[in-house]
């Protein structure tokens, strides 16, 4: 949580000092909001019975803030998820909603318009950054993870300050598991996370 909270400290003190040359349309300043639809993979695996566990398919919920800062754009993102026990093996996933586990993310990032579609101001964007996540699991201790993500999103003006957007994203991070919680059997892998998803943001 310490280090959470010092990241969002550092990203909010360079969005205040940076100036807003280079504003586009939606304006030097904007806040958001997305939903989303997440699948994980990885978290821990029996490589002899070829079976995978971890966090099964949700439904994300973020909010944002981002500012204009010459061709870049900066931002944070904040996103809460809930979702079940997944287990996966010989072609078969079943997942557990009774067995939860709950992701809250704060997700610094930078984005890059790679091309202008059309004369209406639609973009292709590219962003990414560092991911800091608290994993809550019901039963055991919270743990914090630190990854990275990825994603491509498509921007569409709307009207006045509004932009729509939909985006394909992918991050990784460190298994959502303790190597003590884990029968013998397990090893811990990597979290893969992909994700599909429409944000809806004002800039002024």
């Amino acid at each position: 949580m310490r280090r959470i909270g010092m990241s969002a400290a550092v990203l909010v003190a360079v969005l205040g000092s940076t100036p807003a040359a280079g504003s586009t349309q939606n304006g030097a300043w904007a806040i958001s909001a997305d939903v989303s639809t997440v699948w994980f993979g990885g978290g821990a695996e029996d490589p002899a019975a070829d079976i995978t566990i971890g966090p099964g398919p949700a439904t994300a919920f973020g909010l944002g803030v981002t500012r204009v800062a010459g061709s870049v754009r900066l931002g944070v993102r904040l996103l809460r998820l809930e979702s079940g026990l997944r287990l996966s093996g010989e072609g078969v996933t079943l997942t557990a909603e009774n067995s939860g586990f709950t992701l809250y993310e704060l997700a610094p990032e930078v984005s890059f318009r790679l091309v202008q579609l059309g004369s209406a101001g639609s973009n292709l964007r590219l962003a990414g950054g560092p991911t800091f996540d608290l994993w809550q699991l019901a039963g055991v201790d919270d743990r914090t993870r630190a990854g990275g993500r990825a994603l491509v999103a498509l921007e569409i003006p709307v009207a006045g300050g509004w932009i729509g957007a939909t985006w394909l994203e992918g991050a990784v991070s460190g298994s959502v598991f303790d190597a003590n919680e884990l029968p013998s059997e397990y090893e811990r892998r990597s979290l893969l996370r992909g994700s599909v998803g429409v944000e809806l943001r004002y800039g002024w």
